[in-house]
């Protein structure tokens, strides 16, 4: 029997491109045995957890567009899955669920920001939204995506593009992130081009596909042009962009044709009757353009932006540096196509050439994408093997199996929020039915602004080399904070527990440094105080000169080194057979 999974999210007949690769997408899985079951907007506004749950695993197709998608975070709270993410930048997503939780006041916002951003980040953001100019309606915002909290209760993550995996990566290293290429089932017809006569433009009219830039670029071309140039604009168009629309009307040389919303006929025929596509996102909110990804696959030449995810597409694609010189660089290159029809000809014939690639290459996107679910689809079951057997067994939360297990979500890269971690809780909270009074809990924040002020020294205890695998060190913490660092009970998920880590970094190589098992504080550190304890710390394999960072590390928030922090850094030769130590 194939992979149960409920996918959830917006479904046809919705107008959202999501919601048409969620069709295109289900019909592809269900040819390789994967049952789907549709959940939507309405299922998903009336569903509880049970009817999630009864599948092998839950897939949530997100987006940035409220309507479509803010329904889904309560859900994903609930039932942790996988989520296909289609857009990084999540800012105004989570901003307009505050908004609707009557939450978004500057102490709401500023709390949710805290922990995924540094405070002057977070000042400014909060003296935008109440200047009336949020950081979700500026450019800037793609510092500031605000993925992480819809990400964090993640069993999975997928996602369209290097560009969107580096950030998801770089903020959750214990999630697994899969990028897969965005592909469709393509019956259209693809014809030759030989002349560029039609310019297509598609997709809503939102300020940032940079309509500006199109309309300073057909000014410039206009007296140059040798024969008429058709634009088509399919889509409904936001008043923002009337003006440039305006200004595109009066050119003499230009015949504009506004379409308006297409269905799926018109905008096959649009795509068969056009020459290039231009299709310009500046800032890119790390999305993926449904219409680029078409358009390609029926050979239609497209010039696109030079960053996120179009700065990954194929070569054929002509792509232009997302700056003030844009206009010029368009208009310059559009000259150079009209005027030699042969050049035109030959990229066209490039890229009808790609688009037969592209095709067949959808069926290998969905064979991956099964993949991928095929194997969350097991870890997730033997999640639920194990927090069964924990629950019954009621163990000893302060034994040395507990902490084995509930280092799992550390070791092992599985999130905190899953069921293995909420059924060691339950365990423990039935082994144990009351706290000492006195026993000071792990944060279940992320830590205030000034938490992170710390300075870690390791003691060699005299030693400059030795002969073992895994070294034993001593590392002083002194806490110069207000508020004290204290591991989660081996029995608790780690969420916003403070941990030791330590990361190798190779020198005179230029890879991110590798992260490693974590190691739990054995007691509270209490503010201006110190503690000493021993960590174990293994060596890595291959010989060469190395820098040990030991830093502490807020689980799901940051490394205290990124904050405040003063971590302890070492200078390590790994030998043949033996390891010289010194301070950094």
């Amino acid at each position: 029997m194939g992979v149960r999974i409920a996918m959830v999210g917006p479904w046809p007949p919705e107008t959202s491109g999501i919601a048409d690769y969620a069709a295109d997408l289900a019909g592809q899985l269900e040819m390789r045995g994967v049952r789907v079951t549709r959940v939507n907007k309405a299922d998903g506004m009336s569903a509880d957890s049970a009817l999630l749950e009864s599948h092998d695993l839950v897939v949530y197709q997100m987006g940035n567009h409220a309507s479509h998608h803010a329904w889904m975070l309560p859900l994903m709270a609930q039932v942790p899955g996988v989520i296909h993410l289609h857009d990084m930048v999540l800012h105004h997503l989570v901003a307009i669920a505050l908004d609707r939780q009557g939450c978004l006041t500057p102490e709401k916002y500023a709390q949710t920001l805290r922990g995924w951003y540094p405070p002057r980040a977070r000042n400014l953001a909060v003296a935008a939204l109440e200047s009336g100019l949020p950081v979700w309606a500026q450019e800037s915002v793609v510092s500031m995506p605000l993925f992480e909290p819809v990400v964090r209760a993640a069993t999975g993550v997928i996602v369209h593009s290097e560009f969107a995996a580096k950030a998801l990566r770089a903020s959750f290293p214990y999630i697994p992130v899969h990028v897969v290429p965005q592909r469709y089932t393509i019956s259209g017809e693809r014809r030759q081009r030989s002349l560029l006569g039609t310019i297509c433009i598609m997709g809503s009219g939102e300020k940032n596909r940079r309509f500006d830039w199109i309309a300073d670029a057909l000014e410039q071309v206009n007296d140059e042009l040798q024969h008429p140039l058709t634009v088509e604009v399919a889509g409904q168009l936001n008043p923002a962009v009337e003006q440039d629309i305006e200004r595109v009307a009066k050119l003499g040389n230009i015949r504009l044709n506004l379409l308006g919303r297409v269905d799926d006929r018109l905008f096959d025929s649009v795509f068969s009757r056009a020459d290039v596509l231009i299709a310009f996102r500046h800032p890119t909110m790390g999305e993926t353009s449904a219409i680029v990804s078409k358009a390609l696959q029926y050979g239609l030449p497209a010039v696109v932006s030079d960053q996120g995810w179009y700065a990954e597409l194929p070569s054929c694609v002509h792509k232009i540096k997302a700056s003030g010189d844009a206009p010029m660089a368009l208009s310059k290159f559009l000259l150079g196509h009209l005027d030699r029809p042969d050049v035109f000809a030959a990229w066209a014939a490039e890229c009808h050439a790609m688009a037969e690639y592209l095709v067949s290459g959808a069926r290998q996107a969905a064979r991956t994408y099964a993949g991928i679910l095929a194997e969350a689809a097991a870890v997730a079951r033997l999640r639920s093997r194990v927090a069964d057997h924990l629950a019954a067994w009621k163990f000893d939360p302060d034994g040395i199996l507990a902490g084995c297990v509930a280092g799992i979500d550390v070791q092992c890269g599985f999130p905190a929020r899953t069921e293995l971690g909420l059924a060691i809780s339950a365990a423990s909270r039935d082994a144990h039915k009351t706290l000492d009074e006195d026993e000071t809990l792990a944060p279940s924040e992320p830590l205030p602004d000034g938490g992170f002020r710390c300075r870690l020294e390791v003691d060699l205890q005299g030693r400059s080399k030795v002969q073992k695998e895994v070294l034993e060190l001593q590392v002083r913490i002194d806490n110069l904070s207000d508020v004290p660092y204290t591991s989660p009970r081996p029995s608790q998920p780690p969420d916003f527990g403070i941990f030791i880590g330590y990361h190798w970094h190779k020198k005179g190589e230029s890879t991110a440094p590798d992260e490693n098992p974590r190691t739990r504080l054995v007691e509270q550190v209490a503010p201006q105080g110190s503690s000493s304890q021993t960590m174990r710390v293994k060596v890595p394999k291959e010989a060469g000169d190395y820098d040990l960072i030991i830093d502490l590390v807020q689980e799901q928030v940051a490394w205290f080194r990124h904050k405040e922090g003063i971590p302890a850094v070492l200078a390590v030769s790994v030998d043949a057979d033996q390891i010289f130590i010194c301070p950094a």
